[in-house]
């Protein structure tokens, strides 16, 4: 919801080529697990819809490329199976695959930084914090470095195509 209230002045001024956004989520603020399936159901369409209206709002100010990513990690790890946030894996996983279909339907890129995440622990490290984050959630130098190689490819694909149209290819 923060995004929506700071969104005009970031994109008109001046109108950016691309835009990338990365972000949690913030479902570490809140429990579904206390809430009923009609305030879920609630939640999760306003949260889309917040997202549609900051997609739509960046892609009509005249931003050539956009790529959207998050969640990544929040607290996890296999051996914290009774932490406060372990139980929350549904959730994050419920809102990637929000921003996954709210992307696809506006034919915006979707990096789908958990799976990532996921992919890039060794399989000997039992917890999902210190490795890629500082404390399960917010990235730490190797995360940043993942997070940006990550969003690089997709500059770099963005790029190989302005550059073969800029030749006519």
């Amino acid at each position: 919801n923060n995004i929506i209230e700071t969104l005009p002045p970031a994109i008109y001024n001046p109108t950016p080529d691309v835009v990338l956004l990365f972000w949690d989520s913030d479902i570490s603020n809140y429990d579904e697990y206390t809430m009923t399936v009609e305030q879920i159901y609630h939640k999760r369409m306003y949260y889309a819809q917040n997202l549609t209206y900051v997609i739509n709002t960046t892609l009509e100010a005249g931003v050539k490329y956009m790529a959207v990513g998050g969640p990544g990690f929040l607290g996890e790890g296999y051996l914290l199976k009774k932490h406060y946030y372990w139980h929350k894996i549904d959730q994050l996983n419920d809102y990637r695959i929000i921003n996954e279909e709210v992307t696809r339907n506006m034919n915006v890129t979707y990096v789908n930084v958990r799976h990532k995440y996921l992919m890039g622990l060794p399989w000997y490290w039992p917890y999902f914090m210190w490795y890629i984050t500082i404390d399960g959630e917010h990235e730490n130098a190797r995360g940043t470095r993942f997070v940006s190689e990550l969003f690089g490819k997709e500059l770099q694909t963005w790029l190989r195509g302005y550059n073969a149209t800029m030749l006519g290819e």
